[in-house]
């Protein structure tokens, strides 16, 4: 996928994740790639607890952000059970979405999820990144990964938001670290971490996930990724061996292509990563048609795909319509 296609200006895909659709081509995706199996049921998603009280520690500086005026506070939110921690607990870090133009830490998502979340047991952390409009400046590391993305023909070197979308890759993996480096001190289990995305966040989580292991860039390592309408840049640095994942998407989303899922799995396929891939019937981008039901469902069985990966449980794979 390069960051210039389908006819579109690549500042119209990325900027809708926020915006909305910036007009062009809004018809439902093509056929996938390869044969879907037949449509199956989704499972009744499995309760996971009430929606518990929790701690939140608010506003963690987790490093610092390089911009053309200085730099800026880079923060993190850390949703706990209010349970006494007596061992370390697994753990979420969450990416929101915004199109690298706006959004934050607390968004209406986060809302839905974090508290199912810590019902579980379970940490959760929100994020912020540097965006569009703090005009970020990119490390030596990170100005070498987007070159190569620009030398491979992944991204059009003029591309919009070019620089945020790096950023928010630097970004996303020094909050790991601290993660790691922090973890005695917030009651983080590195060892049992997932990561989740929604839109944007998505495109964050993914190549945190399965790409940047490319460029020899250190990061804790996934159990599963949850990738809500999101994108892998380059399907192929998905490879045998790495983690799980769960995709959840609109078939009819005009701001990423419901094939970009059709061929993420695919690549799982080919490679044998298990994942569960759940359509949204009649969706587009994000849960907008108003079909409170389906939402529910797609959080709740986001929630358990989580929950299973963190406990070892036994997880469900496969492909499933969510009405």
């Amino acid at each position: 996928m390069i960051l210039n296609l389908h006819g579109r200006s690549p500042l119209c895909i990325i900027a809708a994740f926020a915006l909305s659709s910036c007009g062009g081509d809004e018809t439902p995706a093509p056929p996938p790639v390869a044969a879907a199996p037949t449509p199956t049921p989704p499972p009744t998603p499995t309760p996971t607890g009430s929606q518990s009280t929790f701690t939140l520690l608010e506003d963690i500086q987790y490093g610092q952000g390089t911009t053309e005026a200085g730099s800026v506070d880079l923060l993190l939110d850390i949703y706990q059970p209010e349970a006494t921690c007596t061992a370390p607990r697994p753990t979420i870090f969450y990416v929101h979405g915004g199109g690298f133009i706006l959004g934050d830490k607390q968004d209406s998502l986060v809302a839905a999820i974090a508290p199912r979340v810590t019902a579980a047991g379970f940490n959760f952390v929100s994020i912020n990144y540097r965006l569009a409009g703090d005009n970020p400046v990119l490390s030596p590391a990170f100005a070498e990964v987007g070159q190569a993305y620009i030398d491979d023909g992944t991204i059009a070197p003029d591309a919009p938001l070019y620089v945020p979308i790096m950023a928010s890759f630097e970004d996303g993996v020094t909050a790991l670290n601290w993660m790691e480096d922090n973890a005695a001190q917030y009651c983080f289990d590195i060892s049992r971490l997932g990561y989740w995305g929604s839109s944007a966040g998505t495109f964050v989580t993914l190549q945190i996930a399965y790409a940047l292991d490319q460029f020899d860039i250190e990061r804790p390592e996934p159990r599963f990724v949850n990738a809500w309408w999101g994108v892998l840049l380059r399907d192929a640095d998905l490879e045998a061996g790495e983690a799980p994942f769960l995709i959840l998407h609109g078939e009819q989303d005009p701001v990423v292509p419901y094939r970009d899922s059709e061929e993420l799995a695919a690549r799982a396929e080919d490679v044998g990563v298990p994942y569960a891939f759940y359509t949204l019937l009649g969706a587009g981008h994000g849960f907008d048609t108003g079909n409170e039901a389906q939402t529910l469902a797609g959080i709740e069985l986001s929630v358990r795909f989580a929950v299973d990966h963190l406990t070892d449980a036994t997880p469900t794979y496969g492909r499933f319509d969510v009405p």
